[in-house]
């Protein structure tokens, strides 16, 4: 009975956090595209700088991209 639960007990641990990585991972995936795009965007050199904001369960994140004033 012991070793019953102690695999009950492992099972629903390592499904927990399974769960909660694959939460995570679209998030930085779309993080990184967006990084990917505003970089390449800016390098183009047609705009000078670029902001982008998300958000995503009551959290706000922001990025800057380029340089507002460059010589």
């Amino acid at each position: 009975m012991n070793k019953i639960a102690s695999v009950i007990g492992l099972l629903m641990l390592l499904g927990c956090q399974s769960e909660q990585k694959n939460t995570i991972e679209p998030f930085e995936q779309l993080t990184k595209s967006v990084d990917q795009y505003a970089e390449n965007i800016v390098s183009r050199g047609n705009i000078k700088s670029m902001s982008v904001g998300m958000y995503k369960n009551g959290n706000t994140y922001h990025n800057y991209y380029g340089a507002i004033d460059s010589v």
